[in-house]
């Protein structure tokens, strides 16, 4: 009984917690990167004491809060793995695509992340690492089924990363549209497309981004034996 008891404790916890990171993130949505505790206190409509039983400070709970926006950016990512897309080009567009929708539906939370948030440097470099990472892996499956060599290097997925995150911070901060949209596809898809033309030089194969990507990728046909 008391084993049940606790495991009742343990997720009544997790979801507690789990609450109150999103009652932060229409905070920060609402009010802008600079929300203060109390304000996100307000929001989930607890007193501002019951955030500290469960972050140990602002810090804590921005890091929780990239979490969970490092996680919707790699489902985006896999949505672009998954997608009936005919080409590579096409594979690159929906996951630019997907990745300036979420920056159009939340940028005061990318804002909170880039720079709005003293304490989350450390956490959102651990992010950027992560979805870095699962660049990585599209590249590479891209690489091999191209018939290329495997790239020991893992600069790419990093590069891209940086590109993508640096432009959508000049974009905002600039005098452009505040929405994403194709235009800022537009924009970065060119650097993106030459960063995979160089992962595909150094792996020894030309990426030719019209090329059927069925054909060429079968890992990223839906129900085949090895899809991610």
């Amino acid at each position: 009984m008391g084993d049940a008891r606790t495991e009742r404790w343990v997720e009544h916890r997790a979801e507690v917690r789990r609450q109150l990171v999103a009652a932060a993130t229409r905070a920060i949505d609402d009010i802008g990167p600079q929300v203060s505790m109390r304000e996100i206190a307000a929001e989930a409509k607890v007193p501002k004491p019951t955030l500290y039983r469960f972050f140990k400070d602002k810090g804590e709970l921005a890091a929780a809060i990239g979490d969970q926006a490092r996680e919707d950016i790699i489902e985006e990512l896999t949505k672009a793995r998954e997608s009936s897309v005919e080409t590579i080009g096409e594979l690159i567009d929906v996951a630019l695509t997907g990745h300036a929708a979420l920056i159009d539906q939340h940028p005061n939370i990318f804002k909170f992340l880039v720079f709005g948030a003293d304490s989350v440097g450390s956490h959102a470099l651990e992010n950027s690492r992560a979805i870095a990472r699962e660049i990585s892996t599209i590249l590479e499956t891209i690489l091999r089924a191209a018939g290329g060599r495997s790239v020991e290097d893992a600069m790419y997925g990093p590069m891209i990363v940086g590109l993508v995150t640096g432009a959508a911070d000049a974009w905002m901060r600039g005098a452009e549209s505040p929405r994403m949209g194709g235009t800022f596809v537009e924009r970065v898809r060119p650097a993106v497309r030459a960063l995979v033309g160089l992962a595909g030089a150094h792996a020894g194969v030309d990426i030719d981004f019209d090329a059927p990507v069925l054909a060429r990728l079968p890992v990223f046909t839906a129900g085949e034996p090895g899809t991610p």
